[in-house]
């Protein structure tokens, strides 16, 4: 069973949630920070595999990969990029209004 794979999908489906109830004001920043994460992402963590600071079980993956990463690795990128600026927008809408 892909388990990255499923609790992936939990990730995102709760940055869905969270981008539906608290809208993303700032969507230019929001796509620039998933680039960069992103980009961040493809470089580094091959590094880190390699210097075998940890490892993937591969009976757990899906199996593509990007640059020896595990596309499940992505979506915590994708999460970060669409859950962060939503709860961000929302605490500092409450924070304005006290």
């Amino acid at each position: 069973m892909a388990t990255y794979a499923i609790i992936g999908f939990v990730y995102i489906v709760l940055a869905i949630a969270a981008g539906r109830l608290y809208r993303i004001k700032h969507r230019r920043a929001a796509l620039a920070a998933f680039i960069v994460v992103a980009i961040m992402t493809l470089h580094f963590e091959p590094i880190m595999i390699h210097l075998g600071l940890y490892q993937h079980d591969a009976t757990k993956l899906l199996g593509p990969e990007i640059r020896s990463i595990p596309i499940e690795d992505f979506l915590y990128v994708l999460f970060a990029a669409i859950a962060v600026p939503s709860l961000w927008d929302r605490f500092s809408e409450t924070r304005s209004r006290n």
